[in-house]
């Protein structure tokens, strides 16, 4: 429950204590029990309309759990049950049963790929990022294999930033196709 709530109006003045939050700061209550998902810290007020601008351009985050498939569309493979869409930021990090393998052009709003443990995504369509995109060191972006046709292409369009660190792949190793099959 809201233990307190109010408008300050005092200046607050330059001082050498710590920044607390989550707790009153004053050594003697407890910590706050709860979690915060998003903490920002402005030099001004901010306006109810620049409030709701910023609560708009929150992407959701789905984590791939890969259960029931390799399906990217389907919803029970990702946490939470949905499948990702165009405001979602999509975290592919191991800990999966079945590697995630795209089969529809879709768009996101970003991706990370490998943080922590060995994670592939297998591209079988258009993949647009309409932010970042971060190949980490245990991550692997490819495409499906072609045997005697050129089906599937590594089609990726990431419209901020791509990183791909030391130890990321982006594999198409042996993934061509021979027209003389």
């Amino acid at each position: 429950s809201l233990d307190t709530s109010g408008n300050f109006a005092d200046a607050i003045t330059a001082n050498n204590a710590p920044l607390n939050i989550g707790n009153y700061g004053d050594g003697q209550n407890p910590f706050f029990k709860g979690l915060f998902d998003d903490v920002r810290i402005y030099n001004k007020a901010l306006s109810a309309a620049e409030i709701k601008t910023l609560a708009e351009q929150k992407a959701e985050v789905a984590l791939w759990k890969g259960a029931t498939s390799t399906d990217w569309a389907t919803a029970s493979n990702w946490s939470p049950a949905a499948v990702p869409g165009s405001k979602t930021h999509v975290v592919i990090d191991g800990g999966y049963t079945n590697a995630p393998v795209l089969s529809a052009a879709t768009t996101v709003k970003d991706l990370d790929i490998g943080k922590t443990e060995a994670s592939t995504l297998t591209l079988n369509a258009a993949l647009t990022v309409s932010g970042n995109a971060h190949i980490y060191a245990n991550g692997t972006l490819k495409h499906g294999d072609n045997s005697t046709a050129e089906t599937y292409k590594l089609n990726l369009t990431v419209q901020g930033d791509l990183t791909l660190d030391s130890g990321g792949k982006i594999n198409v190793d042996a993934l061509g196709y021979d027209p003389s099959q």
